[in-house]
């Protein structure tokens, strides 16, 4: 363990819980009550209420007036700033997510499940979910976002090998009125370097955002009734940042085709036009006695400079759209006996036109280059029924059963059409399928005492993408050691089955397999966890086992094809600290992890994953005319590009390791209780992330040409301007 974690890093996170353990007692009465009564209480890990130290398994908990008092406005910032064990990297084409040292790059999200009020994000064709404004969910909406690191598909299935983030919104009785957020950003031209070259040139950065929201409740036709939306819309151009120079040429030794902002061979100059975002989103949720009917849509639409051959295009994007309805059932049956159940329909369809100006790469003989546009779509629906049963009616031990029932259809197909003229050539790998997946699960609860908490459950899947059942067992055990202590030890599995992407999609190079199998995580930790007062020490030891990890992998014949060839060796310790007194409120998160692919007899780090990586905060609440002020800052190690793996190069590109600062400052407009302002300011030290941009993105297209890597916004500024017309407080 010493080899990836340095005693110094052990020693420190001992000495100080050392520290933090002999507190004088007197400090910790006088906040005994508040300690108890802001002590989080979580239903990710168990989909039943519980504190978060009893919770099995780690969980982190972010609350709504965080993400408020530090000007945050999407997941990833909360995770990176505010969370723990997870972690997030900007990639323009969509947040990267990882945790514990292990993060599998261009998996597009689907090894963390994502759940907002019940409903899981991740879509049946490819897994995908998203982190950043993809998410669709504004989150002034949020009450709490709950950080359940490790494997989860006890209770939810496939794609929770990393863990499960579970997003609880407001409840109507805390959204009253009508709620409006205007917000601005800037970011200034940056030089070739990351520096800042000038303020008002062609090519700044800017983003806009404008929601509108309402909430009420009362009763309805003899029901009480709760009712809360939010509409958004968020739009990002620039900044434009420089690439290359790259040069480029095709296999017969003539100068590649670039596109009309490039000259030929030549990858080189300022990104204008292919930098840019757009995300509407709608959430709505309307609440009726036992009845609760959700309905999300969001679009995610992207323009990148993280492509290949084409320079600066702004028709070259990517677009994800999202819809799903939600009805819920929550019904007492006896004193002892409750039953949910939950009905959903999703629909997700994805595209990409990527131009191509190069004929030679076009397949066709098309001497003005082409386009392909790639679609991918999913729908599906289904029920999940779930029985609690407390066997003594006082919490002490329940039993809860529950199904999971799921028709899905997925299909995808590439066109290539025309580059000038857009007229249809072929259409390349078109399949389609309809199919459905069962699930069944357990879980007991029982504490024997006030000092000892069980929790042990197991959850079986069938996939027709798999040709076996996968069951996800898992056992923990918390015991309330001493008087704030507890001492907690979790053994879970997880599993991921293959997307219909991976198996089935063919067409430019790439082959089906139909023979992969599922990935298999197994994972133990052990933790411990102190309160005194109003503040919080943990630390967790973990150690997990991936195998059967699904990776593209090159063909003798230059084919490209998906297989189970990669297992991950993992372990590590998680640290974090929590508190606050008067005034102020702190905290950090610490985690350091050896992470090792495994693919035959070698041993590789992993691409974009860092060894270490943390957070600290630190804010001041205002009052009597002083604003509240709040800092956050980020850590994160160095770690390889994403193509390093693959792109051959002799000495691998490394991403530097950099720190990010975070500054809010807001308060309520003098006389107003309901017009607030926010001003809020981002810096960060790295002027390249780990992921490499250009046609040397997989190997040099030139003589002495190298990778590079993807440019960074290191400035960015944002002003908001929020109307509240709830209730004063």
């Amino acid at each position: 363990m010493m080899r990836a974690i340095p005693q110094t890093l052990v020693a420190a996170w001992l000495a100080g819980a050392v520290v933090l353990l002999v507190v004088p007692t007197a400090w910790a009465d006088d906040a005994e009550l508040e300690a108890l009564l802001e002590e989080s209480v979580v239903t990710g890990a168990s989909k039943t209420a519980e504190t978060a130290s009893d919770a099995p398994g780690s969980t982190r908990v972010i609350t709504g007036d965080q993400l408020r008092r530090h000007g945050l406005t999407s997941l990833d910032e909360a995770i990176n700033y505010l969370g723990g064990g997870l972690i997030t990297e900007w990639k323009p084409a969509g947040i990267e997510i990882g945790g514990r040292g292990v993060t599998l790059t261009g998996d597009y999200g689907n090894h963390v499940l994502v759940v907002v009020d019940g409903h899981a994000l991740n879509e049946q064709w490819d897994g995908t979910a998203y982190f950043e404004k993809g998410l669709g969910l504004p989150l002034e909406l949020v009450d709490h976002i709950e950080l359940v690191i490790g494997p989860g598909s006890v209770l939810y299935g496939s794609n929770a090998t990393l863990g499960v983030i579970n997003i609880v919104t407001k409840r109507a009785s805390d959204y009253r009125g009508a709620h409006a957020i205007a917000e601005v950003g800037y970011m200034p031209l940056p030089t070739r370097g990351g520096g800042i070259a000038s303020l008002t040139a062609r090519g700044i950065g800017h983003s806009e955002r404008v929601g509108l929201g309402y909430g009420s409740d009362g009763e309805l036709f003899g029901y009480r009734y709760g009712w809360v939306t939010q509409a958004e819309m968020w739009r990002f151009t620039g900044p434009a940042v420089f690439g290359g120079p790259q040069r480029a040429q095709n296999g017969d030794g003539t100068p590649m085709q670039l596109g009309p902002a490039a000259p030929p061979g030549l990858w080189a100059g300022r990104f204008y036009d292919a930098y840019s975002i757009q995300a509407p989103s709608l959430y709505s949720r309307l609440t009726l006695g036992e009845l609760t009917l959700t309905l999300k849509a969001s679009m995610f639409r992207r323009t990148t400079p993280n492509i290949l051959d084409q320079f600066d295009d702004k028709n070259t994007f990517e677009r994800d759209r999202f819809v799903y309805l939600d009805l819920q059932w929550h019904k007492s049956l006896s004193a002892r006996t409750t039953l949910d159940l939950r009905t959903y329909g999703d629909l997700y369809d994805y595209r990409e036109d990527l131009n191509e100006p190069e004929p030679q790469m076009c397949g066709t003989a098309l001497g003005n280059g082409c386009l392909f546009r790639f679609k991918g779509a999913s729908r599906w629906g289904g029920a999940e029924p779930r029985v609690t049963y407390d066997w003594f009616g006082d919490g002490m031990m329940t039993t809860m059963v529950g199904g999971d029932l799921r028709l899905r259809w997925a299909r995808h197909g590439s066109e290539t059409l025309d580059g000038p003229s857009g007229a249809y050539i072929e259409t390349v790998g078109k399949w389609s399928q309809l199919d459905s997946t069962q699930a069944g699960y357990l879980q007991h609860r029982y504490s024997p005492s006030a000092d000892w908490h069980l929790n042990a459950g197991v959850r079986t899947d069938h996939d027709p993408r798999v040709s076996k059942a996968n069951a996800s067992p898992r056992a923990a055990v918390t015991w309330d050691a001493w008087r704030g202590g507890a001492v907690k030890l979790v053994y879970a599995s997880a599993f991921r089955a293959p997307t219909a992407y991976e198996m089935y999609f063919e067409g430019f190079g790439s082959l089906p397999n139909q023979q992969l199998k599922a990935e298999t995580v197994r994972s133990v930790e052990g933790s411990v966890e102190h309160r005194f007062g109003t503040h919080r020490i943990g630390l967790s030891l973990f150690r997990s086992w991936w195998q059967n990890l699904i990776v593209s992998t090159t063909l003798p014949d230059g084919n490209q094809q998906y297989s189970n060839t990669l297992s991950i060796e993992n372990y590590g310790l998680d640290a974090s600290f929590d508190g606050h007194r008067g005034d102020y409120r702190y905290g950090f998160n610490v985690t350091e992890a050896y992470a090792r692919a495994i693919e035959g007899s070698e041993k590789t780090q992993l691409p974009v994953a860092p060894a270490i990586y943390g957070n600290a905060r630190l804010s001041r609440d205002g009052k009597a005319g002083i604003p509240t002020v709040a800092l956050a800052a980020r850590a994160v190690g160095p770690r390889l590009f994403d193509t390093a793996l693959t792109a051959g190069y002799a000495e691998p590109l490394r991403a530097p390791a950099h720190v990010g600062l975070r500054l809010a400052v807001s308060d309520q407009f003098p006389g107003s209780t309901h017009w607030s302002w926010r001003v809020t300011g981002d810096w960060i030290s790295a002027s390249r992330s780990p992921y490499a941009i250009g046609p040397n993105r997989y190997a040099a297209t030139g003589p002495g040409q190298s990778a590079e890597l993807m440019p960074l916004n290191r400035y960015t500024g944002f002003v908001a301007l929020a109307y509240d017309g709830g209730e004063a407080n």
